[in-house]
């Protein structure tokens, strides 16, 4: 995938990611040109206090422990998102580029070695496919016709 100007600022800021979100290690990515894909492994152990009260406020109530901790985790998933989200948004702005996040970004919890490997294998491999995504189909027929 050869990167545009905006593509490398996400890559970039997805390689550091980290120095703002210390609990949120980048295991795998993958810059599309409508879209990106990311394994995000978070460390508790290693996550700020106030990010940690601000996700707890938000965490839906549950009896059940093990909920509560994958809550938690998808809450700080998404506060590193929200800030990666932000970054690219304000730089899109600033070089008047056209730009858009759609509403929410689809997130799955890896449970085991078997379905990371799958998901790992699906990134990798995407780039590989972007020829026959619906996207880039209707983005060369919109170049066609004109």
């Amino acid at each position: 995938m050869k990167l545009n100007a905006l593509g490398t600022f996400v890559e970039d800021n997805i390689l550091n990611l980290q120095d703002h979100y210390p609990y949120a290690k980048i295991e795998q990515h993958q810059v599309m040109p409508n879209h990106i894909h990311l394994i995000v492994f978070i460390d508790e152990n290693q996550k700020d206090p106030r990010v940690s009260l601000q996700v707890q406020k938000q965490s839906v109530e549950t009896i059940n422990v093990k909920m509560q901790s994958i809550s938690q985790h998808k809450g700080l998933v998404s506060v590193a998102m929200g800030g990666l989200k932000s970054a690219i948004t304000k730089q899109a702005h600033l070089n008047k580029i056209e730009f858009g996040w759609q509403e929410r970004f689809h997130d799955h919890i890896i449970r085991d070695q078997e379905e990371y490997n799958r998901i790992s294998t699906y990134i990798t491999n995407n780039p590989i496919s972007w020829e026959s995504d619906k996207f880039h189909i209707n983005e060369l027929a919109s170049l066609l016709s004109n």
